[in-house]
């Protein structure tokens, strides 16, 4: 099992060394990357914005701006009134003909302006009370779970810069040292687990009849030592040749085939990669 994180960054912490054997949940390494934290915060930065604009659409206008409502309204109801006296003493003096009708339309028209702007300011202070339209509000929301998801991924991708072992294994080599560059996807360790180590070996085409896939053999890994049980799992369906590598009749036992076995986790522990096995064959 070869460990790597999806993105690159320098080897800031190795926390196994080849050879050890370690348990699920163990740390192996952790990659320190500028821009990962960067997007991971401007990511939390974009979800904290989001939610505060859904605070705001819920509750209405501040206070604040509230009161620079009121206080404008305040002054056209002030300033309605005093549109409602001066059209109320020229309707007296257009029935004393001491002005126009014109006159009196001009301070008519004045009060109805006046009274618009109040009426105006009145509404504009009931809606702001109001929390935004429900279509307004849902929309925000899909914003808000948009930047969740962004911010969900920007911590998946932090989170992938350190890495622990999923299953028991023994850490088979290692590949960087600490204060190194490592390149994205690039393993940093390799890892053995139980049970994944293979019994590799050949036999000629003569034995092949007396293999077949769920087959026991046994191995022996060293001399004079009790062998241990395995199963073969794979039989290859390609020939090869043990050198030379020309073919003729006279060289049929030259043809050989690939076997793979595997033993159970409890016997894997006197396996080695590499090392040199004797296979039994009979039952």
């Amino acid at each position: 099992m070869y460990i790597a994180a999806p993105a690159p960054g320098v080897l800031k912490i190795l926390d196994v060394k080849k050879g050890d054997r370690i348990q699920p949940d163990a740390l192996l390494f952790s990659l320190e990357n500028e821009s990962e934290t960067q997007r991971y915060l401007q990511a939390q930065h974009q979800l904290d914005v989001e939610q505060s604009n859904l605070v705001d659409l819920q509750s209405g206008r501040r206070k604040t701006e509230l009161d620079v409502l009121r206080a404008q309204l305040n002054g056209a109801i002030a300033a309605k009134r005093l549109a409602y006296s001066k059209l109320a003493r020229n309707e007296k003096q257009a029935k004393s003909g001491a002005i126009s009708e014109f006159e009196l339309e001009t301070h008519r028209s004045d009060y109805n302006q006046k009274a618009a702007v109040v009426e105006e300011l009145q509404n504009r202070l009931s809606a702001d009370k109001l929390p935004a339209r429900d279509a307004q509000q849902q929309a925000q929301i899909a914003r808000i779970e948009a930047a969740k998801s962004a911010l969900n991924q920007s911590q998946w991708a932090l989170d992938q810069m350190t890495r622990s072992a999923s299953v028991t294994a023994q850490v088979f080599d290692t590949f960087y040292q600490v204060g190194e560059w490592v390149p994205a996807g690039s393993p940093v360790v390799s890892l053995l687990p139980p049970g994944k180590h293979k019994i590799r070996f050949f036999i000629s085409a003569a034995q092949l009849p007396q293999v077949k896939v769920g087959k026991e053999i046994k191995v022996i890994v060293q001399l004079g030592s009790e062998p241990i049980g395995a199963t073969i799992d794979y039989i290859s369906a390609d020939v090869e040749y043990t050198p030379p590598v020309i073919y003729s009749n006279e060289r049929r036992d030259k043809l050989v085939f690939l076997i793979e076995a595997k033993t159970s986790e409890s016997q894997a522990s006197d396996l080695h990669p590499g090392m040199p096995v004797t296979v039994d064959l009979s039952s």
